[in-house]
């Protein structure tokens, strides 16, 4: 079995890409094109870690979005990351 693993995308909107100086969500979607683009398809893909920066509703449609382009079934184990608001 092969598995892909994606970890602590981080992702969110203008201030996320201010405090990374990246677009994390567009680095997201650069690692979902290689994961899809190997030549050995994975099995299953795990997304560990941190999936969003501040846990809006926003943020996780917007990942939700994302992961939904993986061509293999995929599981998220959420980590444990906080907005210090």
């Amino acid at each position: 079995m092969l598995i892909a693993q994606i970890t602590d995308t981080h992702v969110g909107g203008e201030d996320v890409a201010a405090l990374y100086r990246m677009d994390t969500r567009l680095a997201l979607r650069a690692a979902i094109d290689q994961i899809n683009a190997l030549p050995r398809r994975p099995d299953a893909c795990l997304i560990t870690g941190d999936l969003v920066e501040n846990g809006t509703v926003d943020e996780y449609r917007m990942a939700r979005t994302e992961f939904k382009r993986l061509s293999m079934p995929w599981f998220a184990i959420p980590g444990n990351h906080r907005s210090e608001e």
